[in-house]
């Protein structure tokens, strides 16, 4: 599914983020959420969104000045339907680029775990 995510986004921001660290990513949802999804490994899946219970949950495509939080999800072994889960990032932090930093070093910690 494609999402209005662009520069002018968090999102948008995000994923220019996460390219200039080198990490794949891309845009996705179900119509009802908004996230950002990093594969690694074999089968893992990280997605990223606003923090649940904030102003932007499960949000990507919103103005930058509107930020509350990222939270994310890793998925170590993800596969259709149902698998195990843990919420590995979450925070109210409004700085979108401090928040957006913490959260690369955080996925790269996650990644490192399992590597390709």
């Amino acid at each position: 599914m494609t999402h209005p995510d662009t520069a002018d986004t968090a999102g948008g921001f995000l994923l220019q983020a996460l390219t200039k660290a080198g990490i794949t990513a891309h845009p996705d949802g179900d119509g009802a959420t908004h996230y950002i999804e990093v594969p690694y490994s074999t089968n893992g899946l990280i997605r990223v969104t606003g923090v649940s219970g904030r102003a932007r949950e499960n949000e990507t495509d919103y103005p930058p000045a509107e930020h509350r939080g990222w939270g994310a999800i890793v998925y170590p072994d993800h596969v259709d339907g149902d698998c195990e889960s843990t919420v590995f990032y979450e925070s109210a932090n409004r700085d979108l680029t401090d928040d957006t930093t913490h959260l690369i070093n955080a996925i790269q910690a996650v990644i490192s775990q399992h590597p390709r």
